[in-house]
């Protein structure tokens, strides 16, 4: 932390959206290797497996289709969401052939409005494997969830090299939890711009196990975001023909995921990422599989979370967020980020008072070796003089002998 001006963390709510490449697996196994004379298409690339190019650039063609949807988005935001539609999406991390990112949200309808900006750039995806031959059996599929900080869910920060660094880290805090703490803070003020952030907790668990019902159709969506999705839904006005469209939300019921809510049954919402096939709109009709009402998802919603009894299952909130009044902290997450914080402070204070003891020991080491020096100078000067005067008494003596 700075000295002496750490002011406190405030609660933090994160949007995390995932998107991952399906049948990845068997096309690795059946792609050629690049380089390879038999093959045109391979000529003049790094001699690898083929399949290499085609994740790399998954990463970077999605990423870069995903910042260009974001920005005109923003251009193109319903009435009154611009001074509200704030958000910086940044890339959180690759796991396999997935990628994530991770943005602060400061209203629900930044959330609906990133989550559009995501499909979009699947539906892009999608669009880009089919145009190339070899790629044509891949496909896309997403999913998205919330969590709050730093109470329930909580971050892990690293230097970079921090291996490299720990014998030498200024941080000379050996509590790891407090050490995460401080370089989030630089980090989040912009004082160590290359450190690197993680996100560990029950929600990003439950965000991870919600992301393996996906499908290339199912957009997954935590049953919180649901909520967030359904109240940004209906403040869309229907004069709006931007792009931004109110979205329909289905309903899978609830399902049992391993660890999830302490095995309690979890809802399953879920967005249409697919393309619009005719096959899929005669098996919605068998199925009698019609979208529900973003009433009905807020409605329902809210009674999930009354009825809960799971400690981390609440209604979201975003301080300082008038919309929707979800600017309503629960009085037990106020107490504990109290005390989180009070903590902090005290061994912030605790941290910087050994800082300036040491630098104290130091100084006042190196003023006393300087003194010693000094006075070792002056025993060595008077030792010469003596020498000298000695022999100048020897010498006539000497030259009489």
């Amino acid at each position: 932390m700075a000295k002496s001006d750490f002011t406190g963390f405030e609660p933090e709510l994160r949007l995390f959206l995932s998107a991952d490449i399906v049948g990845s697996t068997a096309f690795k196994q059946l792609t050629r290797r690049s380089g390879s004379a038999s093959d045109n298409s391979l000529l003049g690339k790094a001699p690898v497996e083929s399949w290499v190019y085609v994740i790399s650039g998954f990463f970077r063609e999605f990423s870069a289709d995903f910042h260009r949807k974001w920005a005109r988005i923003k251009q193109d935001l319903p009435e009154n969401w611009s001074s509200v539609v704030k958000a910086e999406p940044k890339f959180w991390k690759g796991r396999g052939d997935e990628i994530l990112y991770s943005a602060r949200l400061t209203d629900p309808r930044e959330a609906l409005a990133l989550i559009r900006a995501w499909i979009e750039a699947i539906h892009e995806q999608r669009a880009n494997f089919q145009k190339r031959e070899d790629e044509a059996v891949l496909d896309i599929k997403g999913s998205a969830w919330i969590a709050g900080f730093p109470i329930n869910n909580a971050f892990v920060c690293f230097e970079n090299n921090f291996g490299n660094k720990l014998e030498n880290s200024s941080d000379t805090n050996d509590d790891p939890v407090i050490s995460a703490f401080n370089l989030y803070e630089k980090i989040h003020n912009g004082g160590e711009p290359q450190g690197i952030v993680d996100y560990i907790g029950p929600s990003i668990d439950t965000g991870f196990r919600i992301a393996t019902l996906a499908t290339p159709r199912k957009f997954i969506i935590s049953v919180d975001l649901a909520y967030l999705v359904a109240y940004a839904a209906l403040d869309i006005k229907s004069t709006y023909q931007g792009r931004v469209s109110k979205p329909k939300i289905y309903f899978d019921g609830r399902v049992s995921l391993k660890g999830v809510t302490g095995g309690n049954a979890y809802p399953c919402f879920w967005l249409d990422a697919g393309t619009t096939a005719r096959l899929d709109e005669h098996e919605d009709k068998l199925l009698s599989l019609n979208p529900v009402t973003h009433e009905m998802v807020r409605d329902f919603c809210d009674e999930y979370f009354k009825s809960s009894l799971h400690r981390f299952v609440m209604r979201p909130f975003i301080k300082d967020c008038k919309f929707g009044g979800f600017d309503g902290v629960p009085p037990r997450h106020d107490e504990l980020l109290g005390q989180l914080n009070n903590y902090l402070t005290e061994e912030d204070r605790k941290q910087n008072k050994e800082t300036s003891d040491i630098e104290l020991s130091d100084s006042t080491d190196r003023t006393n070796s300087a003194v010693t020096e000094n006075m070792d100078g002056e025993t060595s000067t008077q030792e010469v003089e003596n020498s000298i005067s000695m022999i100048l008494d020897i010498l006539p003596k000497i030259h009489l002998g």
